[in-house]
């Protein structure tokens, strides 16, 4: 739970301003939650579902303080945090893959290995020479530049590779012919 200390001085009554329907204890409610929680909530799923999250819980926590479920400051910040775990443990088990459409973790572990087994396979094709230019493009982060001033290679020669790499990949994932 988040520290008191830690927390505005002026939230301290809130539980018991919006209990009585005070105008401005709901405004407040509505900049605590779009504050720290929405910015906890954007980190975890992004900028937009975050703003619905915040949108959507404002009304439930309204519900559960008149309901007498939150009592106090404390209730409120543990209603809060229970709220972000549930939206976590949410993303945690789908996550949104190129197309927007959701996808279970172990969807996504199957199509990792498959990439890597084709990888692997497209490797195992190339010279060793080739191999080292596309190793020092896409995993060390080299310049072409850099690549062909160490490996006393044309730019063009560059190209010719990567571009031979990606045709080679793609016949063997099925994508040309």
């Amino acid at each position: 739970m988040l520290p008191l200390k830690a927390v505005s001085s002026d939230l301290y009554g809130l539980v018991d301003r919006l209990r009585r329907g005070e105008a401005g204890a709901f405004e407040r409610l509505g900049r605590f939650l779009s504050a720290g929680p929405r910015l906890v909530a954007e980190r975890e799923v992004g900028p937009a579902k975050a703003e619905k999250w915040c949108l959507d819980l404002e009304p439930k926590v309204v519900d559960s303080i008149l309901s007498g479920e939150i009592a106090d400051l404390n209730g409120l910040l543990a209603f809060v945090q229970r709220s972000i775990a549930t939206l976590r443990a949410g993303a945690a088990a789908h996550v949104r893959d190129s197309h927007g459409k959701a996808e279970s973790l172990d969807d996504r572990v199957e199509l990792r290995n498959r990439r890597r087994t084709l990888i692997k396979a497209l490797l195992v094709e190339l010279s060793d020479r080739d191999r080292e230019i596309l190793r020092r493009f896409y995993l060390r982060g080299q310049s072409i530049e850099q690549i062909c001033s160490e490996m006393a290679i044309s730019e063009a020669e560059f190209l010719s590779v990567k571009i031979a790499a990606k045709t080679s990949f793609r016949k063997i994932a099925g994508f040309g012919q």
